[in-house]
């Protein structure tokens, strides 16, 4: 019985690793830059995308055309995927600056797939106007 046990203490202890190992992989900075045209103004619409995922951090910080936000998120690897999932906003709050609950609680914001040299971002929950569906957008420009 305690043979047992140990047994499998060690092999939750080596899949945990092997987890975070695969995670890690993951960890550093993405940036996205959407250029979502013009408005009556002829005003450009620009929003940067910074998404920064480290061992005790996973935020999605969005800024530009009437867009200021920071959202706090976990990663889920699966398949070779990292789904971006939503915890809250930076002040602890499931709804936006106008009292609104954009994103369910734990819904996946998007997924990062490597395909080749690239990586295809698959927006969900989170995506920066309707035409956008899955594509290459997010960049990796630091650990």
């Amino acid at each position: 019985m305690k043979k047992n046990y140990l047994s499998g203490c060690m092999l939750i202890s080596l899949f945990s690793l092997s987890a975070c190992a695969q995670t890690n992989n993951w960890n550093g900075t993405y940036t996205y830059h959407a250029f979502l045209g013009e408005n009556v103004a002829e005003d450009k619409i620009l929003i940067k995308y910074i998404f920064t995922l480290e061992k005790n951090k996973c935020v999605v910080a969005s800024q530009g055309y009437q867009t200021d936000e920071k959202i706090l998120c976990y990663a889920e690897e699966a398949a070779g995927s990292l789904a971006v999932k939503f915890v809250s906003y930076e002040d602890g709050s499931t709804k936006n600056i106008y009292d609104v609950e954009v994103y369910p609680s734990k819904s996946t914001l998007f997924k990062l797939t490597p395909k080749k040299s690239a990586l295809i971002t698959t927006w969900e929950a989170l995506a920066p106007d309707e035409t956008h569906s899955s594509g290459e957008y997010f960049k990796k420009v630091g650990n």
